[in-house]
């Protein structure tokens, strides 16, 4: 058990799986592989029996993961900033209405959680980072409408979601203090803190852990059809608006974007 590729690693100890996004030199962004790579280390962890957590994070220090890899998108022509079709229907780990991973999942935050990476630290169930770890969900500085889909968000404080969505990105204390992180270490004691929190739950009876995770899991808010619907036709609306073009030019050449729209309603 494990993944058909070096971009995602998969080790397990001690009922403990960790499962690392192994692209360091492109920020852990996911390209078609990885993606892929991703859904077999939790379908592995999923399907043993021996594993009881797991536990999230990506390789180096800069970040945990960037999301997808715009690089790759642009250069296979593929519509959108959204993860590939293929990932919420293979991956049993997924935010959103795909998350069937009924074990305890950790994410260790190191750096930068962007996109779909940020998505990830949500919907694991204890989130711990570094003093460096920074949240963003950077499709909406990509021209995308975005994380409306996500039942935690509905949680935060309108002010602090305003915040994100408007392209506002967290510290690490700032997540902490919104309710976000569970717990803000120093990079070098990120992995240790992370093995502890999961050597704690493995001290519960494996019917308590299953029963609290199902009873933790109802409180997240149920995303009403009707904000689906919106986000999904405001999200093929800036498919097709020229600035979402330019928004993601502009962030692959590393300069300002030169909006084309002056006025919108």
């Amino acid at each position: 058990m494990g993944t058909n590729t070096d971009k995602v690693l998969y080790e397990k100890s001690n009922h403990v799986a960790v499962i690392t996004m192994n692209r360091p030199e492109r920020m852990n962004a996911f390209d078609t592989e990885a993606f892929r790579g991703l859904a077999d280390a939790f379908i592995s962890f999923d399907s043993d029996p021996d594993a009881h957590v797991a536990v999230l994070t990506g390789a180096g220090e800069r970040a945990f993961s960037a999301g997808v890899d715009l690089k790759e998108r642009v250069a296979t022509g593929e519509p959108g900033l959204g993860f590939p079709d293929i990932a919420p229907l293979v991956n049993p780990f997924w935010p959103g209405r795909s998350n069937r991973i009924m074990k305890p999942v950790i994410a260790a935050v190191n750096g930068y959680a962007m996109g779909g990476g940020f998505y990830m630290a949500l919907e694991a169930d204890i989130c711990i980072a570094s003093m460096t770890a920074q949240f963003e969900l950077s499709e909406i500085l990509r021209g995308c409408v975005a994380g409306w889909e996500v039942g935690f968000l509905h949680n935060l404080p309108r002010s602090v979601w305003a915040e994100i969505a408007f392209g506002g990105r967290l510290s690490a204390q700032r997540a902490y203090d919104v309710g976000i992180v569970t717990e803000v270490v120093p990079q070098e004691e990120l992995m240790d803190a992370a093995r502890a929190r999961a050597e704690s739950i493995l001290r519960v009876t494996p019917l308590v852990r299953r029963r609290n995770l199902e009873l933790l899991r109802s409180l997240k808010p149920r995303v009403p059809a009707q904000l689906w619907s919106q986000e999904a036709a405001h999200i093929e609306e800036c498919r097709n608006d020229p600035d979402a073009e330019e928004a993601v030019a502009a962030f692959l050449e590393r300069r300002a974007p030169v909006w084309r729209t002056r006025s919108f309603r």
